[in-house]
């Protein structure tokens, strides 16, 4: 008999009991309305205001779903499938982890792919679990207009079909699925790797060789030729052809039909055989064409979407176009209307569903001919109307505000009207780049001119401007070099870019935004400054605790890549400075600069870099021993303020003697004479080998192939670095391995013979100590990871891995520059010791960890070691991200004459652009998903720019509260959207503002939580009555740091009159949902509320507004 796998159910009381008291309210009437009712509705919309949470609702929604069937579900008489449908594979990965109700990761029941059509491989014994969680993505599933696919996908299918068509592995067969992959590869992954990397689930291929079969059978009965008969006819043309050799077109078009064919059937076989019970659709306005698209894949969707009883969930903030101009194509009525048909249809009850659609129409009708009317009577119709909506509305879908429940959220926004200044030189550069356009009859440049310097240089070719340009100087055209020369001075001064030399902004929003980003020396920083420091630091690090992160908004795309490059360069050029070396921006001598190599002795072949260890050995007795955040609370208690970075250095000096006192080296501690600096690193290893042998030789014992061996670190020390212009350029070899290899002989060693071995220890070796235990990356990591796992070789590791993410940054020509300067005297891991007590690097970490915890979605996992991996690969990808570089055209001028446009690049570090970062040679070294995880950190970029790409759907809130507006949005709904993206869940403004308010009364007693759950529950605790959970995690305004919204336009601009259009339109445009023709109504409103009485008036008609909030 089979034994039958234990179903894990969720514990949905624990489930609900995490989410904010908004959010379990939004779960219990979702429910009710899509099963407690009478006549539930199959299709739910949370629409919930940006950042508030929505997965987690539907996370809630899920455990309760779950456990309504649970009795069905354990007796085997039904198998519950929940698909989730995400737009984007990143976002998707992220909120598995989210949505994941019933335990730890790598349960086979959860099974996400980016395509439906490699679910064989992927999912694992559909048929047979009782709980199944299936998510896709629908760009890659439900749109096959690439017939040819993916080579996985191409392999899958001749993997089917192998047995069926008794395909083996001949070479017609292998050549005729190969499209475009090279052959090579192609073989090898057929033939050797598919089998060892996949197994696939029998019943999603039998249902596929099932739906083949009817295919035949219908394609028979039809008289059309079958496609296996079309599939051998076409295969035979590949028999002999030989390497390097192409079929035809019209061979390689009918091999494309029907692999697509065959592509097509596997996902609808796939599709077909899930039995969806809950179905998610998140951020679904980005695939709306699903819900009434007429091609066979959305046909295809909406049968899946109607399944049985199945329900359907929607998730977006803005699953309708929430407002819209005269000009733009989509229409707020249409879209709306779109969406909310699809929402109130209901196959079982057509009869009211029919009713509901018509009555709201009508009612919407009536509710603008009394907004029209809104001057003539006291509101109470108009109210009495908004209910009716309201009443309809809310049996399909509710929304969640910021602003329910709570006033004064604009408290938390703050705009800064800074004195902008336009320069002469500003003014003729626009003369020029006019004279320029008129030459090439290109259309009024005067937006360009405004928002980016250097227009031409850092024009990409796809400007019709630039394309102009370049057309006139390749076919020498007198009247463009004439335009150019004469327009010289408004290009990019290479030269001067090659010397680190000074380069003018040139625009007058740059150099607002130089001078706020690099204010206070804010260059010497390699991260954001922790919000509570566990002591002061008496470094520049404390003229910056207000410093946060910047994104900027433009319509252009030549702005961010003009910022990115423009900033970091300046950035680079200050660090360069400081320190008055003496190299060029792309010199060789820049390339010389090099530190932290793990080198051998020549004469003895001996490691010769071992005090190098003091940073990446995470030492267990320093860091479980010493603890800087209780040190903190003990001084405190004491003397009633935070400590400096001196005085903790001796309160922590104090605690390592008390621990060496107890040790064989007490006698030694003391010692006049010559002494000997390895004990800077063995005391490392001479401490945990007393105090945690055990831990450390299970660590040290691990076979060379476990992925946790210390020497695997080796890989990470001799990868590649970069030149000047990003590429990839190998280093000597590292031999870190060796210098690893050296500490586990001294750990072989019995304390006697460690200190017998050794000579005197240095005299500053307790000072020394006590800044590895405080400052070391490996030490304070493997410190805050112990809060998440238990002292293990995979905690161990980690804690390696993130110091060695560190070296990374440690071992750039400018940090080197920066650092040797701060700290002139002694080698370089020590000064870097030293900026990272400035730092406060512990605190940093701890803080960190924390917003990657609950970010991550790990607080849902059971496994600690796969959080533990997770948190320590994070990290440590984002300190090491690679540099990418932004190239731009050195427009030459001499002698009169213009010369070839040579292509140059820049470094993006401190500032960079929301995109995929490339190398000169076009080699990708950063995604767009590390770029933003980078912005999302503590550490550098500073500074992200991005057009509307970056509007909709992602977070830029946990070390960034200043929104720059280089561009104004028309629409108020953009305005909104953008300032989203860090108006979001535990900003940093809001944990600056509650560590401000609450940090030193904390720091001054004890406590056994995690400190930042800890200031989050006592702000909870303090809050005015009558508030909801909003406060203190979304809004919290006690204290300096807001939502910085800095508008730079230009003095008597239209931008200025723009600006106050938005606001108004801001206040009223939900007084408009659901309405044609928003902004004539808008209009009239505002003419409406006028003059004095104008406040009063908008609050009473604001109470008019449709108010979708869960009662």
């Amino acid at each position: 008999m089979e034994k039958k796998d234990k179903v894990s159910f969720p514990d949905t009381p624990k489930i609900l009991s995490k989410l904010k008291d908004f959010q379990r309210k939004t779960v219990k009437y979702a429910f009710k309305q899509m099963y407690e009712r009478k006549n539930p509705t199959r299709r739910f919309l949370i629409a919930d205001e940006v950042g508030l949470g929505k997965t987690l609702v539907a996370r809630g929604l899920i455990a309760k779903a779950i456990d309504r069937f649970k009795s069905q579900i354990q007796n085997g008489t039904l198998r519950y499938d929940i698909i989730y449908i995400c737009s984007n594979t990143e976002i998707a990965k992220q909120n598995i982890n989210r949505l994941n109700v019933i335990g730890g990761v790598e349960r086979k029941e959860f099974t996400f792919t980016s395509r439906i059509t490699l679910l064989p491989v992927e999912l694992k014994n559909l048929k047979k679990n009782r709980i199944n969680f299936i998510s896709f993505t629908p760009g890659t599933s439900f749109n096959l207009r690439s017939s040819e696919g993916i080579y996985q996908e191409r392999a899958l299918i001749y993997h089917l079909l192998k047995e069926k068509w008794n395909l083996s592995y001949r070479p017609k067969y292998v050549k005729f699925f190969q499209c475009y992959a090279k052959l090579e590869y192609w073989e090898k992954y057929l033939i050797k790797d598919f089998n060892k990397k996949n197994k696939i689930d029998a019943f999603l291929a039998n249902k596929f060789l099932e739906k083949l079969e009817a295919k035949i059978t219908q394609e028979n009965q039809n008289n059309r030729e079958n496609i296996y008969v079309r599939f051998e006819k076409t295969a035979e043309k590949f028999n002999y052809l030989h390497q390097g050799k192409k079929v035809s077109t019209d061979v390689s078009r009918e091999r494309n039909r029907i692999v697509g064919e065959l592509r097509l059937l596997l996902a609808k076989s796939c599709i077909s055989s899930l039995e969806p019970d809950f179905i998610i659709l998140d951020e679904f306005q980005r695939f709306k064409n699903l819900l009434d698209g007429q091609d066979e894949m959305c046909k295809l969707a909406r049968e899946m979407f109607d399944f049985e009883d199945a329900r359907l969930l929607l998730l977006s903030a803005t699953p309708y176009k929430m407002y819209t101009l005269y000009q733009e194509d989509e229409i707020h009525y249409d879209d709306f209307f779109r969406t909310v048909q699809f929402l109130l249809t209901n196959k079982d009850d057509l009869k009211n569903s029919n009713k509901d659609i018509m009555s709201l129409k009508t009612q919407l009708e009536e509710y603008k001919n009394l907004l029209y009317q809104m001057n003539e009577n006291d509101l109470d119709d108009l109210y009495k109307c908004k209910k009716k909506i309201e009443k309809i509305l809310m049996k399909v879908m509710c929304r969640t505000e910021r602003n329910s429940g709570i006033s004064k959220q604009d408290n938390m926004i703050e705009e800064y009207t800074e004195k902008v200044e336009v320069e002469p030189k500003e003014i003729l550069n626009f003369i020029n780049i006019d004279r320029i356009a008129q030459v090439v009859r290109h259309r009024n440049c005067m937006e360009y001119w405004k928002s980016s310097p250097y227009l031409l240089n850092f024009m990409d070719d796809d400007y019709k401007l630039k394309k102009e340009c370049v057309k006139g100087i390749n076919d020498a055209s007198l009247k463009v070099e004439n335009a150019l020369i004469s327009a010289k001075k408004s290009f990019l001064p290479w030269g001067k870019i090659s010397k680190y030399k000074k380069i003018a902004a040139d625009n007058h929003k740059l150099e607002i935004l130089l001078k706020n980003s690099m204010k206070n020396e804010a260059w010497k920083l390699l991260w954001i400054p922790p919000s509570l420091p566990y002591y002061q630091s008496n470094s520049f690090f404390d003229g910056l605790k207000d410093y946060t992160k910047s994104l900027i908004f433009s319509s252009w795309k030549v702005v961010p890549k003009a910022i990115a490059s423009l900033c970091s360069y300046e950035a680079e050029r200050k660090a360069k400075d400081f320190n008055k070396e003496q190299y060029g921006y792309g010199g060789i001598e820049r390339r010389k600069i090099k530190e932290l190599n793990f080198a051998m002795s020549i004469k003895e072949n001996e490691p010769a870099s071992m005090n190098l260890i003091t940073l990446f050995y995470p030492c267990m007795t320093l860091a479980k021993r010493i603890n800087p955040l209780k040190v903190t609370q003990d001084y405190m208690k004491e003397n009633g303020s935070l400590p400096s970075a001196e005085e903790m250095e001796n309160e922590v000096k104090y605690k390592i003697r008390n621990i060496l006192e107890n040790t064989v080296l007490r006698k030694k501690l003391d010692s006049e004479g010559p002494f000997d600096q390895r004990w800077y690193w063995a005391s490392l290893i001479f401490m945990d080998r007393i105090f945690y042998k055990d831990k450390i030789k299970e660590w040290f014992s691990l076979n060379g192939g476990d992925k946790y061996n210390l020497k695997n670190l080796n890989k990470k020390s001799d990868k590649e670095m970069e030149d000047d212009s990003g590429q990839a350029k190998k280093t000597e070899p590292s031999h870190f391995a060796e210098h690893i290899g050296k500490l586990e002989e001294f750990f072989k060693l019995e304390p006697p013979e460690i200190v017998k071995e050794l000579g005197n220890p240095p005299k500053d070796l307790l000072s020394i100590l006590s800044k590895i235990a405080l400052a070391s990356p490996a030490v304070t990591s493997l410190r805050t990871l112990s809060e998440y796992g238990k002292y293990k070789p995979v905690l161990f590791y980690n804690a390696a891995l993130i110091s060695f993410g560190f070296r990374s940054l440690y071992i750039l020509p400018e940090t080197i520059s920066l650092i040797k300067q701060l700290s002139p005297d002694g080698p370089y891991w020590k000064k870097i010791l030293q900026y990272n007590i400035a730092g406060n690097l512990q605190s940093l970490l701890d803080e960190y960890m924390q917003v990657l915890f609950e970010s991550l979605g790990l607080m849902n996992l059971g496994d600690e070691e796969r959080i533990v991996c997770e948190l320590g690969e994070h990290i440590e990808k984002v300190v090491s991200i690679r540099t990418p570089s932004l190239y731009l055209d050195e427009i030459k001028i001499k002698n009169n004459k213009v010369g070839e446009i040579k292509k140059r690049s820049m470094r993006c570090r401190f500032a960079m652009r929301f995109g995929r970062g490339v190398n000169q040679i076009g080699q990708e070294v950063s995604n767009v998903t590390e770029v933003r995880n980078a912005f999302n950190s503590p550490f550098r970029p500073f500074i992200l720019a991005t057009t509307s790409i970056g509007q909709e759907g992602l977070d830029f809130h946990q070390y960034c509260h200043s929104i720059y507006h280089w561009n104004l949005p028309p629409n108020p709904v953009d305005l909104e959207q953008r300032e989203g993206r860090i108006f979001r869940y535990k900003g940093h403004a809001i944990r600056k503002n509650i560590a401000a308010q609450y940090g030193i009364k904390l720091l001054g007693n004890h406590f056994k939580s995690n400190l930042w759950d800890e200031l989050f529950n006592i702000a909870l605790k303090e809050r005015e009555s009558g508030a909801n959970d909003l406060i203190p995690f979304w809004i919290f305004d006690q204290g300096k740091a807001k939502i910085q919204r800095h508008i730079p336009a230009m003095p008597m601009s239209r931008e200025k009159n723009q600006k106050i259009a938005l606001s108004r339109s801001l206040a009223v445009y939900r007084l408009v949902f659901g309405q044609p023709r928003q902004e004539d109504l808008i209009n009239f409103i505002n003419s409406q509320v006028g003059g004095d009485t104008g406040v009063n008036k908008i609050d009473k008609i604001l109470n008019c507004r449709i108010d979708l909030t869960p009662k």
